[in-house]
Order: C-alpha cells, then structure tokens, then sequence
C-alpha cells in the first residue's frame, strides 16, 4: 500500500546559496528526478516563507526509500528536513475498539440518563443520552 510523507525542508546556507545560484526551480527538478529514481511520485512541492523554505508531498510503496531521500541532501549538508508519515484517517492507526454501557442515571421521575464509552486505541468518548417519558 503506498503511503504518503510530507518533508519539511530548511535550507542550511549552502544550500540557500546553491539555490540562489541555480535559481528555485532547480531545486523542484531535482527533487522530482530523486524522487521517480527512487520509486516514489511527487504529488506537490511547495515554496514556503516562514519556519520551512519548502515542504515535499510524495508517495512511496516503501518507507525505507521516502526516509532515505531526505538523507542525501542532509549527509550533503544543503538541507535540515523533517519527515512526516501521512495517515488517510485514525481508524488507520487505531486498531479495534467498541462501545460499552457505563451506567444509567436516572435524574427525576420523568428522566433517565444513560452514559455510553467508544473507545479504540486513540480515542475514548463518552456520550450522554437523556429521555423523558412524558
């Protein structure tokens, strides 16, 4: 199953003066062609202003490949980069799960509560159901 990753990437001064150098765009080729070298496919690569100069969206069949790009430029010493494993949702990193009964209150005469738990791996919810019989 392919998986995406998301690289935050900062540029050490050798690499923003090779960037500078070569100009920005370069820099989406090159990453475009380690990227298909390595197996995997660009989804987007974005220029950023602020704690990141760029981040990468690529996907890959395995992890190993997607964590050895970003060692390349690091060992080089042209980028400082986080890397991000992406999930489509939780119930991809939660296993199991279930819903119990937790207790009954009955609050009046004309009013029973009942509090019920979901819970799985990541998350636990409790929900409170009032009725009234009138």
């Amino acid at each position: 199953m392919a998986r995406k990753f998301l690289i935050l990437g900062k540029y050490t001064q050798s690499g923003m003066a090779g960037a500078l150098a070569d100009g920005f765009e370069s820099r989406r080729e090159v990453m475009t062609d380690a990227i298909t070298s390595m197996g995997g496919r660009l989804i987007d690569y974005s220029f950023c202003m602020g704690e990141y100069d760029f981040t990468v969206l690529a996907e890959y069949e395995d992890e190993s490949k997607a964590l050895a790009l970003t060692l390349i430029p690091v060992a080089a010493g042209t980028v400082i980069a986080n890397v991000i494993r992406q999930e489509s949702s939780l119930s991809s990193q939660c296993d199991g799960g279930g819903a119990k009964y937790v207790k009954s209150l009955r609050n009046s005469t004309s009013h029973t509560s009942a509090v019920i738990e979901t819970q799985n791996d990541c998350v636990t919810q409790k929900v409170m159901i009032q009725t009234s019989s009138s």
